[in-house]
């Protein structure tokens, strides 16, 4: 039996080098594979990261510490005018909410602060720099806390995105000179009274609140993008949006037009923020609803109800301010007399010739407004131009080899009024090019009916090179029903044009 086992034990040895043998040749074997599975996986596992939506703020005359100053500024304005709910146990929900999402969002070291607006309406918004409203209405209107941390890093987009400053820069590009470019980056004292000269309020009114489709759609993604990296589950903000959908077009959501009148809708948006879901690396089991959240719910109503929207007054009540029109037909203004005064700018770069009878204001080193008694209406606390002239000079990109560079600067040009003013349209058939003292003017024309106003609005747009890559520009503006009382006019000072150098 010795022997035998012996034996046995020596068959054995053999055997179990052979097993181990062919484990190591096969492991060698599929060590490559094995590579190949891992880095496959490892791409895979990276890749929600690599092919998420990369959002790029858009050109910007401001900095961020401007966007930061500005916005605590217009906060301050803002708040004498909001009905702030100031319940502890709410504004610390909100406040907790708000920088657990902005702490993944693309500038985390904003001065975010998040605060609550006692206002029945479906709403929120954001002012540069990290300042951020939400209405009690939208806490009431979540159906749980994903819901609500997608308002909130909706939000939060269009602070990290600068949407705000680059709105405001897009409308500004058509009015400022360099010398007013250079009062913008000149710290706080200068944007403030730049701004204060081209009559752009700072508060709840300010222009950019004013989002373009555009906006809403990358502020749409890159919410989807924090509530996502937050834990929470993304889909709930399609869910909301489909929603208040619902609401606005006659359905159960009171107050969910709010959301849509200062949110341009951008088209597809569900399904944008589906597509970008599928992008994403969204947690196995991603937060829905908190406790945290129901006992907010729970605590709102025990709360006396907010109050309802104030409507807008009718147009001649008692409570229009004077000052302040209801939109509708422009204001009666006379046609001007015939005689010029001359205008130049202290640089003495140009000379040009205006109604005698009109007004110079927002006048800097290199542009000025003129227009006549009137010529301004005040619609809902902004300053709108009816009748008027305005002169600037704008920095245009050049093209290497461009045969026509006048043409090509003056679309950009255009773009970027259209981008600032959606109602108007380009009307290309009216372009045409005129000869001015030898020099070569390209006289567009932009029409639309005015948001505010209720009527056709046409905008000539003059321009000539001055310069390498700048453009000079005289922007014509009068009601299309009036427009040909102002023409001769409007060509007088289009004809005036000189430049000194």
């Amino acid at each position: 039996m010795a022997h035998v086992e012996t034996k046995a034990a020596v068959i054995r040895a053999p055997l179990l080098c052979t097993l181990k043998e062919v484990t190591m040749r096969k492991a060698n074997r599929l060590r490559p594979y094995l590579v190949l599975f891992l880095t496959a996986w490892f791409c895979l596992s990276t890749a929600s990261s690599e092919a998420r939506t990369k959002v790029k703020p858009g050109f910007n005359f401001f900095s961020a510490q401007q966007d930061i100053e500005m916005g605590r500024e217009a906060a301050q304005e803002a708040e004498k005018q909001l009905n702030l709910l100031n319940d502890p146990s709410a504004v610390n929900y909100v406040n907790q909410l708000g920088k657990k999402l902005a702490a993944k969002s693309m500038n985390p070291n904003y001065p975010w602060t998040f605060k609550v607006v006692n206002d029945s309406a479906i709403n929120a918004f954001a002012l540069p720099g990290g300042f951020i409203y939400v209405n009690r209405g939208a806490l009431e209107a979540a159906d749980n806390e994903a819901q609500i941390s997608g308002v909130i890093a909706h939000e939060i987009g269009h602070v990290v995105a600068r949407h705000g400053t680059n709105q405001m820069s897009k409308a500004l590009l058509p009015q400022l000179g360099l010398a007013a470019l250079g009062g913008l980056t000149a710290g706080k004292g200068g944007w403030t009274a730049t701004l204060a000269q081209l009559g752009i309020p700072l508060g709840l009114n300010m222009y950019f609140l004013k989002n373009s489709r555009a906006a809403e759609a990358q502020a749409d993604l890159l919410g989807t993008q924090e509530m996502t990296d937050a834990g929470y589950d993304p889909s709930q903000l399609a869910h909301f949006f489909e929603k208040l959908e619902q609401g606005g077009s006659g359905g159960k959501v009171s107050g969910a037009a709010s959301w849509f009148s200062d949110h341009p809708s951008p088209e597809n948006r569900v399904a944008s923020i589906d597509k970008e879901i599928s992008t994403l690396s969204v947690a196995k089991n991603p937060v829905v609803d908190t406790p945290d959240f129901d006992h907010l719910r729970s605590h709102l109503k025990s709360l006396p109800p907010a109050p309802k929207p104030k409507p807008a007054p009718a147009a001649g009540s008692k409570d229009t301010p004077a000052d302040t029109a209801s939109g509708g037909a422009s204001p009666a203004v006379a046609v001007p007399s015939g005689k010029y005064a001359s205008y130049s700018p202290q640089e003495n770069l140009y000379v040009v010739e205006y109604p005698a009878d009109w007004e110079v204001m927002s006048a800097d080193g290199s542009g000025a407004t003129f227009v006549p008694k009137g010529g301004i209406q005040q619609i809902n606390q902004q300053n709108d131009i009816v009748y008027g002239i305005q002169v600037s000079f704008s920095q245009g990109e050049v093209v290497a080899g461009q045969k026509d560079p006048l043409g090509g600067m003056t679309s950009q040009l255009i773009a970027s009024i259209l981008q600032g003013n959606s109602y108007l349209q380009e009307n290309r058939a009216a372009q045409q090019k005129i000869n001015v003292g030898g020099r070569q003017v390209l006289l567009s024309r932009l029409e639309g009916k005015s948001p505010l106003r209720n009527e056709i609005e046409v905008v000539w747009v003059a321009t000539q090179l001055y310069g390498e890559g700048q453009l000079f520009t005289v922007l014509c503006i009068a009601p299309q029903i009036r427009f040909k009382d102002f023409e001769p006019a409007f060509k007088h000072t289009i004809e005036s044009v000189r430049f000194r150098n």
